[in-house]
C-alpha cells in the first residue's frame, strides 16, 4: 500500500508541476531566498538557502547565512560553514571541511586533510585520514 501511495504522490507532483508549466530542465538548480539578502546556487543541481549562501559545485548544498559549498557534492550547513574540498561536509557554525572527502561537525571544527574527520566544537585536524574528537 505504501508504494501505491508514494507513486500517487509522485504522479501528483509531476502533474502539478506540468500544470504550472515547470519543465524538468527548470529543476536543474534550486534557489531558496529567505527574508533578507540573497543566496546563489550556480552549480548544476545546487541548492543555496540563506543570506549570502553560495552553492557553486554540482549537487552542492549550502544552508545558512554565509554558508559556502564550493566544490562538487559538498554540503555546508550552518552560519559561515565552509565545505571547500571535493565531496566534503561541514556542519555547524564557522565549520570548515577543506580537504577532499573531509567531514567537520561542530562549532569552529576544521578538517583540512584528505578524508579527515573533525568532530566536536573547536576540533582541528590536518593530514590525510586524520581524525579528531573534541568537546
Amino acid at each position: 500500500m505504501q508504494s501505491i501511495i508514494s507513486l500517487s504522490r509522485a504522479a501528483l507532483a509531476v502533474a502539478l508541476f506540468a500544470g504550472l508549466g515547470v519543465a524538468p530542465a527548470t529543476w536543474a538548480q534550486s534557489k531558496c531566498v529567505l527574508d533578507v539578502g540573497a543566496s546563489s546556487a550556480t552549480g548544476e543541481f545546487a541548492t543555496a538557502c540563506g543570506d549570502q549562501a553560495v552553492a557553486a559545485g554540482q549537487h552542492a548544498t549550502a544552508i545558512g547565512m554565509g554558508a559556502e559549498a564550493l566544490a562538487d557534492r559538498n554540503v555546508a550547513v550552518g552560519a559561515v560553514a565552509n565545505a571547500e574540498g571535493l565531496y566534503s561536509t561541514a556542519l555547524g557554525t564557522a565549520t570548515e571541511a577543506i580537504g577532499v572527502r573531509s567531514t567537520a561537525v561542530g562549532v569552529h571544527a576544521e578538517a583540512a586533510g584528505e578524508e579527515a574527520t573533525a568532530l566536536g566544537g573547536g576540533t582541528e585536524v590536518t593530514g590525510r585520514y586524520a581524525t579528531g574528537v573534541g568537546s
